[in-house]
């Protein structure tokens, strides 16, 4: 259990940083 917490916590970190870097990305193509 403890285990499956820190890689949901993980991934979850993961996830918005890929979020951030697709809207960084995004704004960047834009200007």
């Amino acid at each position: 259990m403890r285990i499956k917490k820190q890689y949901l916590e993980k991934f979850r970190v993961t996830r918005d940083s890929l979020v951030k870097n697709f809207k960084g990305i995004d704004r960047f193509s834009k200007e």
